[in-house]
């Protein structure tokens, strides 16, 4: 199955300081707030990251750098990328607990456990910088990474970087004296420290009073943009309207004095957030990639990583002005044609996250929604539920409920930690089968809800409908081997057979289990690692029904190695110790026993 596309770079690279000029009297102001865990806020473009490497840098202590996204608001994907970031720049030697389904109700307890084991691993105090702290919105996250600031002390200093105010969660860290702010620095560049800037990005003299003029005295046109919106809400009318007036003036005179190949490579790529040099390549030429570097050192890209990982970012601000000149110069529907284009780039380069965000953001629904098809798979095979329930919520309901394998993958995901939704999404599902005339999805669809329906037993007349769609949707058929979803399958009818206490005349019921224990040996042909561990308790549950007590009792020999291999969510591997228990202690067994 594919992984998918997350540039460990992207996590763990602190913004290089080449060309940069420090700023020690930030850096000791940082260093004055007595708190163990700092908050730095400012607005986007003034240097915060560089401020944060340089005071990092100066605290000769080890460090770990994590920057956050939209994707660590799924509790998944933060303690495994985070756990990975920080085991590898403090050299850590023991792994740190992996987040599994089971722990999604138990997030806060989670959270002490892992920060601790992470502390009790540091032989030396260490600073964790987590750079863009605003792209964190999910509840549940919020308040664990609170949890990492009440542990904060002799062994983690924490630097936390945003270009908002702090959310409620850290209100009580705030109140107790245990996280200080430091909203109120003055981050802009005053003369001196504007020409050492330009100077450092060798730009001669005449350019550095034009840039200076330019800029009211700052390094750059972010930070005067930042400097007219202090204090205007961003999200209005008016900073939207400052933002790309500021921005279409300065940076359309900027780029009418760039060369053509560069100013190209710009506008063509004005709607990718993460750059590479290959989609440089795809979207503005073969030569496209060699002006990258250009365009770090004048200070409209900022360079993250390196070669072959490396990526070039634009800030949020420089960003939202090329899609307006976009717009300007090209026109509404061109501006539209080439989003639409750069989507279908990212997704061959391996970035259809970036890909589905740009379709969500100019409106195009329905390829936004093919590819989150797509992304479903992974995400539900991953646990991902939070990400991926995320992304359909940015979607129109009434578009997604007509995706029929969109509904099955979200059922998939949601199985692990919510059996009640999981039922509701493979209903969906099995709908929009049924209106494509997709009998084969229908049986896959319904055979879930029946499966979903034996592990948490829902309303019982809900029950008796689906049982009969079942039947109807051909479940009480032999199914072919060379069936993707051979697994899903059996399961329904055997969980369709334990309700009924019978197996359709259709079935030889031997032949049905004995295919299951051979698919058990191979991992890949289950959906994920909970639905395997959930095949293995049927099979047991099969021999409970129906009296085979020896077959029960070689099913839990034969399987009790998942368990112990911790495969699948704690749930999954609880239920199948309680059949297993209960095949052990089943009075027929201990019959046979007391006779031995």
């Amino acid at each position: 199955m594919r992984e998918p596309h997350h540039p460990a770079a992207i996590k763990t690279s602190a913004p290089s300081l080449e060309g940069v000029i420090e700023r020690p009297r930030l850096v000791s102001a940082l260093a004055r707030m007595p708190a163990v865990a700092k908050w730095l806020q400012a607005a986007s473009g003034t240097g915060k990251s560089t401020l944060a490497i340089s005071y990092a840098r100066s605290r000769v202590k080890p460090f770990a750098w994590y920057r956050l996204d939209e994707r660590d608001n799924d509790p998944a994907i933060f303690y495994e990328e985070f756990a990975g970031a920080v085991g590898a720049q403090l050299q850590l030697t023991d792994a740190l607990p992996g987040f599994s389904a089971g722990d999604h109700d138990r997030q806060p307890m989670f959270a002490r456990g892992f920060f601790s084991a992470l502390a009790a691993q540091l032989d030396e105090a260490a600073l964790i910088v987590l750079d863009d702290m605003h792209r964190l919105t999910a509840g549940s996250m919020l308040s664990s990474l609170a949890e990492l600031i009440g542990l904060a002390g002799k062994r983690i200093e924490l630097l936390l970087v945003s270009e908002a105010t702090p959310p409620t969660a850290f209100f009580d860290a705030i109140a107790a004296r245990r996280l200080a702010l430091m909203n109120d620095a003055d981050l802009r560049f005053n003369i001196d420290e504007c020409k050492a800037m330009t100077a450092a990005l060798r730009i001669d003299a005449a350019q550095s009073e034009h840039i200076a003029a330019l800029t009211g005295g700052h390094a750059g046109a972010l930070v005067l943009a930042c400097e007219l919106l202090r204090g205007t809400d961003p999200r209005s009318a008016l900073a939207i309207e400052t933002v790309e007036r500021i921005h279409s003036h300065l940076l359309s005179r900027l780029i009418e004095r760039m060369p053509p190949p560069r100013r190209e490579l710009l506008l063509k790529t004005a709607f990718v957030t993460q750059l590479t040099r290959p989609i440089a390549a795809t979207l503005a030429g073969s030569e496209a990639g060699q002006q990258l570097d250009a365009l770090v050192e004048s200070g409209l890209l900022r360079r993250v990583g390196a070669r072959p990982t490396e990526v070039f970012e634009a800030h949020g601000l420089v960003r939202q002005a090329m899609q307006a000149l976009v717009r300007e110069r090209l026109g509404q529907p061109e501006a539209f044609a080439l989003a639409e284009r750069t989507a279908t780039a990212l997704i061959g380069h391996d970035q259809s996250e970036a890909a589905f965000a740009l379709l969500v953001e100019i409106g195009s629904t329905a390829r936004a929604i093919g590819v989150m098809q797509q992304l479903a798979e992974d995400h539900a095979a991953h646990g991902q539920a939070d990400l991926l329930m995320s992304a359909i919520a940015k979607l129109p309901l009434p578009e997604v409920r007509s995706n029929a394998w969109l509904c099955f993958w979200t059922g998939q995901a949601l199985l692990p930690i919510d059996e009640e939704q999981a039922r509701i999404w493979f209903g969906y599902a099995y709908s929009a089968f049924e209106a494509a005339g997709d009998l084969s999805g229908m049986r896959l669809a319904v055979a879930s809800v029946v499966t979903a329906f034996e592990v948490e037993w829902g309303d019982l007349r809900e029950l008796d409908r689906w049982l009969a769609c079942h039947s109807d949707a051909g479940g009480d058929t032999p199914i072919a081997v060379v069936d993707r979803f051979e697994g899903s399958l059996i399961m329904g009818i055997m969980c369709a057979a334990f309700v009924r206490c019978r197996y359709p005349p259709q079935i030889d019921p031997d032949a049905l289990v004995g295919r299951l224990r051979v698919l058990l040996e191979a991992p890949s042909a289950w959906l994920s690692d909970d639905q395997r561990v959930q095949a293995a308790r049927l099979v047991i549950q099969h021999g409970n029904v129906f009296k085979q007590d020896e077959l029960a009792q070689v099913a839990s020999i034969a399987t009790r190695s998942l368990v112990d291999a911790s495969a699948g969510s704690a749930l999954h591997r609880a239920r199948w110790l309680v059949t297993a228990a209960y095949a052990y202690w089943s009075p027929a067994t201990r019959r046979a026993r007391s006779r031995i």
